[in-house]
């Protein structure tokens, strides 16, 4: 009768370790379904920036980073003319 137990108890034991892995496998393939850009926001930054899906909230997400690459465009030029003409004074 105890090897019937301790049978029982190992087949439910791997059983168990089985549905286990399984659940982790499927557990970080949703998370990596997910985009990278929404996984590292914070719950705060992910509130502002939601646009009512996910789809929406990628959108304003590369909305941002285009504005934020122009703004970066237009305080280098303006650095650009800056140096320009001091360059000129000085001549």
């Amino acid at each position: 009768m105890t090897g019937v137990v301790a049978d029982k108890t190992r087949n439910f034991r791997d059983s168990l370790s089985a549905r286990l892995k399984s659940f982790q496998v499927r557990q970080e393939t949703e998370l990596l379904r997910i985009p990278r850009e929404l996984r590292n926001m914070t719950l705060g930054e992910f509130e502002g920036k939601w646009g009512g899906s996910w789809a929406g909230t990628l959108m304003r997400l590369k909305r941002d980073e285009m504005e934020e690459e122009e703004e970066r465009r237009e305080r280098e030029e303006e650095e650009r003319m800056e140096k320009g003409k001091r360059w000129v004074t000085l001549l």
